[in-house]
Parts: C-alpha cells; structure tokens; sequence
C-alpha cells in the first residue's frame, strides 16, 4: 500500500511499502502526518514528520484490516438517546505490543456521537483483537463490550439509567413552551448528567453534594435552583424551566490606525463554569454557543487528518473576519470582560466589562508596539548545544482552578528550529506573558519560563538558555515469574525517581511508575540520568537492578 504525508501546503506524497513493510519518500518541505491510502487498511497510528530533526526518526505508522461499523443506542424502554458518546478503543496492553519507539507515532481516535434518532456510525474503523467499544452519556452506565469480529451496520446498544433508590435530587427540565427537554445537560456539584427522553434527571445526594442544581441546552438560557437555607433544603421534585434565546455581543478589532484586524481569537474572560462534561472542564456558554464536544472535535480531527485546531468545551473562542468583525454567542444576562489575541506574536489585550447585547465594541489590539525578538541556545546538561530542536512561543489563554486543583490550555505561535550551535531566534513575539517549549527527538519536552521580574523588557527576552534532557528508552520484559512485579521506575544516581514518558508526536503522558501488563511495558522515555531499573509489585519494591541508557538508543532490559 501507499503512505502518504501531507503538511502544511497540502501537498501529498507518497510512497510505496515493500514486502516487509518499510518505505521511503522524498522528505515534504514541511511537518505533517503520514498515514496509508489504501481501501482495505486504516491507520491505527500515523507518523508524525517534523524537518529538521537532531535525529533523523524512524517512523512507524501502524495500520490493521478496516470493516465499517455503525448502530444505535436506546435506553430500556427503547427511546432514542441523543448525544452518547461511542468510542472503539484501544486495549491497555495494546502499546506493549511494539519493541520499536514510537514517539513519531499518534494514536488516532474511533469517536462518533449519536443524533436525534440514537444513531452512529464510526465509519471504517481497524479490526484489531482486544479492542472495545465504550459508550457512554452522562446519568447513564457505560457500557463496554468488546467490539465485533467483523462489520456490523446494526449494532444495538443499550444504556441503562444510573439508579439512584433513596436520598435523590430528583427533577425534570422543561423547555420554555413547558415541553421536556430531552438531553439537556444538569450540573450538581461536580457532577453532570443529561436528561432522559422525559427530561427527568436524579442525583444521589449520598454521593454529591452541590448549592445549586443547573441546566442546559444550546438555543435556551439556562435554569438554575439554589438549595434552601432551612431543611428541607431540596423540594422533592425540582422543575427547572429553560429560559428563551440567549444573548451576544458583538463588535470589531483594530489596530493602533483604527485598521479592521482579521483572524485575531475573542472570547470570554469570565464565563460561567458549569461542570465535568465528557472529561472537560466546560463553561455555560461554551455549551450554549455550539462549541463542539469531544467527540465532535474527534471527528473533525480525523476527519482533518489529524491537524484539526479549533473552539472546544473547554476553550471556546471566535475568530474575526476580514473586517475585523466578531460576534459571541451564548450568554447568559449579566456583563462580560473580553480577551483577544493575535494568535502568531500571541499579544494579548483583555477588556471590559460589557453589558450583553452590545453591539459596537471596538478592542484595540496593537500587536507591533507589543512585540519583539526573543533569541538564545538549547543546551545540553554538559554545555553542548543541541541542534534541530523545535522552540515554540507560547501562552496560557485559559484556566480554570478547582476546589483546589487547575487545568490550563496554552497556546503556541511563532516557532523555529535551532541550528548547529543550538542557537535560535523567533521574531514579532509578545513581550509579555509567554513561555517557550523546546521539543525535539533528542531530548524530552522542556519549558522555560522568563523571570516575573524580568519579563516585559528587552534584556529578559534575549540570549535566554534553554537546558534541556537528553531523551533515552527503555523498556522491560519479565523473562521468567512474570507475575512477580506490575510496574517500575526508574532511579537516578541519589535515588530519586525519574519521570517516565509514553510519548505520541506531541502528546505525552508522564508518571513515576509505568505498569507491566503480562510481563512486559510500552517502550518509554526517560531522562539520561536513569542508573537503577526497580520492579515493585502491589507499590512495593520487589527487585533493582542497574541501568545503562544511551541516547537515541532502545534499552531492553529483561530481568
């Protein structure tokens, strides 16, 4: 079959596998994702190609015979449900498979949502031995069952509600005519669920306790019930009516000439959290204006060739257009402070409050007085400089902090490739507010954040050393007694536990401990300084042994 990459010209091209699987193309000018062109494969993990490497990576795309499948989903009683989220997934043991590093490899995603009717369709999906199919709609069981064998067009499934027998928070929502809203989305204390074809909802107040009960659904204000200062604090039924259409704002960008800015990202400073909805931290409005679920953004994501970039639950922005216009949807009857952003220098302005229904803002956003060259080197621990590193800036646009914990998003704009001496430059950048990331084969991810007190003049932004880690790989394999440990770290000189890395392009998921499943991990990234492998079993340490790591390389080490 034929691999094809296509980078940021959308040019393709594309090359053929021989009998043992290898292939070679000419290298695209650009970064992008190869993957196969072939009817009966589907890509389970596309390479990720990045020009101007340190390392110059192996790729390895993984593909597996393709069927369609597709269904629908009810509850017991045979109504449609809206809105589930139905996921082929990968088995856990499924990284552990490959003695090969996959850290120029991406895992894709099989996510469908279903319609008004309950019906999906994954599209052709890999049939791989092991995978599962998870569904799931909040205020329902999931359910996971293994996947078909083969195609299957007319799968059935069904969920069943989550019962809550005694001590309940129970209501319905209606919308503004009276009739239920099916599908809404409720938020109790941390928790979220949807409403049933009736519009019914139940929480277990055993389990979740909250201030107010909250609901949804895009195209209608939301209705809300605080809970009673005296017992009892809740009636015992709650009827929460939907409001009519929600409000906007609406205006334009500028420069400092009063010259209409196009592309620039406007959204809320201060939006309204709701809750947890399928994983994401999501606020009301972002709900109200459209943005797409995860799923949904799955979808557009593969559909994309995995490079999609866009508004989400969790970061819900609007773009201007050639007049410099934009326009935000979804808000609910109070003021709003504004944040806009050019996404390239990443200089950002926040602005307000606004009275909803405001229809000439204007925002000012000066870009070329805010921004300046921000230069250095990408060091090695021993002062040696790391060439074809990628250095990004970036900023933070969003976080939200909760009962004690934080999730951010940051952003990434201008971005360069060190050269032989690790010297690097990045021009028109914000002089204020951001950080650089540095990634590249030869070393793990870094950070570097500019001194607070130094940030804003030009001296901070200049000559800045980024010391980065070099990247090695590791992974273990029980030869005998596999069940005598299920997990290790990795110790350094003084004994302290490194980081270990199951990297995915750019993508990483990071712990102390990485599990064995059947005697064997995934292939890992771990820091040079490893000297001492320990296995632990239950979290306690069963065995050490020592350790020799060289980068670029693959240690296998078989205990």
């Amino acid at each position: 079959f034929e691999s094809s990459a296509r980078g940021e010209s959308s040019a393709a091209f594309t090359a053929r596998s021989e009998r043992d699987g290898r292939f070679e193309m000419d290298a695209p000018p650009t970064g992008g994702e190869l993957a196969v062109d072939h009817a009966d494969y589907a890509t389970v993990m596309a390479g990720l190609y990045r020009p101007h490497a340190s390392i110059e990576p192996v790729i390895v795309i993984v593909v597996a015979k393709t069927r369609p499948l597709a269904g629908r989903v009810r509850d017991v009683d045979g109504a449609p449900l809206a809105n589930a989220q139905v996921q082929l997934a990968l088995d856990n043991e499924f990284g552990t498979r490959f003695a090969h590093v996959l850290d120029a490899s991406i895992e894709r995603d099989w996510n469908a949502s279903t319609d008004e009717h309950g019906a999906f369709d994954l599209g052709r999906v890999p049939l791989i031995e092991g995978t599962r199919l998870v569904t799931s709609l909040a205020g329902y069981e999931r359910e996971v069952r293994d996947a078909p064998g083969g195609s299957d067009r007319a799968l059935e499934i069904v969920l069943k509600r989550v019962e809550v027998k005694a001590n309940a928070l129970s209501g319905d929502v209606r919308l503004p005519d009276g009739t239920p809203a099916a599908g809404a989305r409720v938020a109790f204390g941390k928790s979220t669920l949807t409403t049933d074809a009736t519009g019914r909802f139940s929480f277990d107040l055993a389990e979740e306790e909250g201030e107010k009960v909250v609901a949804i659904q895009r195209g209608y204000l939301p209705a809300e019930l605080a809970a009673s200062a005296s017992a009892p604090r809740w009636p015992d039924f709650v009827r929460l009516r939907l409001g009519a259409t929600p409000n906007a704002l609406s205006g334009r960008v500028v420069d400092a000439h009063g010259h209409p800015r196009a592309n620039i990202r406007v959204w809320l400073a201060d939006p309204t959290y709701f809750g947890l909805v399928e994983g994401s931290l999501t606020h009301v409005e972002h709900v109200l204006a459209g943005a797409p679920t995860n799923a949904e953004v799955a979808a557009r994501r593969a559909a994309a060739g995995g490079t999609y970039e866009g508004p989400d639950l969790f970061w819900s922005y609007f773009e201007t257009d050639a007049h410099g216009d934009f326009r935000i949807e979804g808000l609910t009857a109070r003021e709003y402070r504004l944040k806009a952003m050019d996404p390239q220098s990443l200089v950002q302005i926040e602005e307000g409050p606004f009275a909803v229904g405001s229809e000439h803002i204007e925002l000012e956003l000066d870009a070329a007085s805010e921004y300046e060259k921000v230069s250095g080197r990408v060091l090695a621990r021993g002062g040696e400089p790391i060439p074809g590193i990628r250095v990004t800036a970036a900023r933070r646009v969003v976080k939200v902090a909760l009962d004690g914990w934080s999730s951010s998003r940051g952003h990434g704009g201008a971005t360069t490739v060190t050269d032989a001496d690790g010297r690097f430059e990045l021009e028109h950048v914000a002089r204020a507010g951001i950080f650089l990331t540095a990634h590249g084969d030869a070393i793990l991810p870094t950070w570097f954040d500019f001194p607070e007190q130094a940030t804003g003049s030009a001296k901070s932004l200049a000559n800045v050393e980024i010391h980065a880690v070099r990247r090695c790989h590791v992974q273990v394999e029980l030869t005998d007694r596999i069940a005598r440990a299920d997990t290790f770290a990795v110790l350094d000189a003084s004994g302290e536990r490194l980081s270990l890395s199951i990297i995915r392009g750019d993508n990483d998921s990071t712990a102390d401990a990485v599990p064995l499943i059947e005697g064997r991990s995934p292939v890992v990234a771990v820091a040079e300084d490893g000297t001492t492998l320990v296995l632990l079993l239950d979290n306690n340490e069963v065995e050490r042994h020592p350790l020799t790591l060289t980068p670029g390389e693959l240690s296998v080490v078989r205990p």
